[in-house]
């Protein structure tokens, strides 16, 4: 029986080896015909392709892959030779989910060491993105998200930033301060368009965790060094602090190096808002429609009904509500007081997108005084195309700022009646979509300012999704 059993035995080994050994025989060339493919998907900048041969790839030895992945994914790119923004976008976000599976602790330890070794930024924050949007522990990702900080690279630190604004902790704004401090050097290696936005993408990071506005790295260190042990550091209850000097839009603190201002022409523009007094002024009126009460009843007169003499004011606070003026007056306003050094457009929409300049120009004294002409010539009339003067303001590649003023739902059939325009929610999420990939590599903030009547759920995703602020005119 023994020797019956061990024959058996003999004869089943060779075929329990080659079940064994057969798929991870042929797994070397598989793995390496992947590999081969997604080079030519990358030359070819077939997506479709890439996608198809890394899922193959990753099958194998991710860990062996990796480094194949990132450096073939580093040859796509977005832009006049490349793929269109939309599509880059797409690319780029399943590329980074399919990478952000792998959890196994030595495809981790790799992400981490290619994340500081990898030769291409792309490929860096292919990893980020990877690791902080679809990874595994928080430990992980935030180390990968302060590696990031560090990088050479602008739009891995801005994308870096994305995350890390999030995440209130002294660690986090120290470790921003020190980035900061380093980039807001007036020196060449931080200069230029891309640098300059990573220099705001940290200061709105900054902005945005101690609730205040300041105008310079030091200055948050100067804030900072005697307020480390506030318990209320995160949650201030503080008003007025901050750049109190600084030039504003309706309130909204004007910042930024190439900025355009975007303007709603639109016929529901031409409303006239009722006047909202404060202060002062509101005591002053309280006080003469007493006095003017007790003058009637001396008189013998009749009351007068209360919510009329209510609305009269004193001449010398009467002013001008309608829409288009006011938005007229305050940017003209703005664009007296711009400093030197700062490039500017303007682009006013209503049924058609009309831009001062075809691309920004240094605001000089000549150039401030053709865009002074240019907005108060401005007319109220139309519908809302809200997304075509948006898409235009992403036109030019040296915009770091844009600020929308607007007072209705982006439209293109307009509105009969209160109820929102039949093509706005649509339109909407259509916005919302190709901001997200417009600005995906670009870092540009985006503040919105809205009237009555605006949609401001809407204004208010938009400004917060890129590193913008949405503010009430009232």
């Amino acid at each position: 029986m023994r020797r019956a059993t061990n024959d058996w035995m003999w004869i089943l080994l060779p075929l329990f080896c080659i079940l064994v050994s057969g798929p991870t025989a042929a797994q070397p060339g598989k793995a390496q015909a992947a590999l081969r493919d997604l080079e030519k998907a990358s030359r070819d900048q077939n997506t479709e392709k890439f996608l198809a041969a890394l899922d193959a790839g990753l099958e194998g030895d991710a860990v062996k892959a990796l480094p194949k992945v990132l450096e073939c994914y580093g040859n796509f790119d977005s832009g006049r030779n490349g793929l269109e923004a939309g599509e880059y976008y797409r690319f780029h976000s399943a590329v980074a989910h399919r990478l952000g599976r792998l959890r196994r602790i030595a495809e981790v330890n790799e992400m981490k060491r290619l994340m500081k070794n990898c030769p291409r930024w792309q490929g860096r924050l292919l990893l980020l993105d990877a690791s902080l949007a679809f990874g595994s522990s928080r430990s992980d990702r935030l180390d990968m998200a302060f590696e990031a900080l560090e990088d050479g690279a602008p739009a891995v630190i801005r994308r870096a930033l994305f995350y890390l604004k999030k995440v209130a902790d002294l660690k986090t704004v120290d470790a921003i301060l020190s980035r900061f401090l380093e980039i807001d050097r007036k020196e060449g290696a931080y200069r230029g368009d891309d640098w300059d936005r990573a220099r705001f993408a940290c200061r709105d990071a900054l902005t945005a965790l101690l609730k205040i506005s300041l105008p310079a790295a030091v200055d948050y260190q100067n804030y900072l060094s005697t307020r480390r042990d506030w318990p209320d550091l995160f949650n201030p209850a503080r008003s007025g602090e901050g750049a109190r000097t600084a030039l504003t839009l309706f309130g909204t603190e004007v910042t930024g190096k190439n900025i355009v201002f975007v303007i709603d022409v639109s016929g529901s523009m031409m409303a006239t808002d009722p006047i909202i007094l404060t202060g002062r002024e509101e005591e002053k009126h309280k006080t003469e429609v007493v006095r003017k009460k007790k003058d009637r009843e001396k008189d013998g007169g009749k009351e007068k009904d209360a919510a009329k003499e209510e609305a009269k004011v004193e001449p010398s606070v009467v002013t001008e509500r309608r829409r288009i003026t006011r938005a007229r007056k305050e940017l003209v306003k703005v664009i007296r007081a711009l400093p030197e050094g700062v490039k500017i457009n303007i682009i006013a929409y209503s049924s058609d997108v009309a831009s001062w300049k075809v691309k920004l120009v240094p605001a000089t004294p000549e150039t401030r005084k053709e865009a002074v002409a240019f907005v108060e010539t401005l007319d109220a009339d139309g519908i809302t195309v809200t997304d075509r003067a948006l898409e235009s303001a992403f036109e030019d590649l040296s915009v770091d700022t844009i600020y929308l003023i607007t007072d209705g739902a982006p439209t293109h059939v307009g509105s009969t009646g209160p109820e929102l325009p039949p093509d706005a929610k649509e339109l909407i999420e259509a916005i919302h979509k190709r901001i997200r990939e417009l600005n995906f590599l670009r870092g540009v903030r985006l503040f919105t300012l809205g009237f009555p009547e605006a949609e401001e759920e809407f204004l208010k995703k938009l400004a917060a999704d890129n590193s913008g602020t949405y503010a009430p005119i009232r």
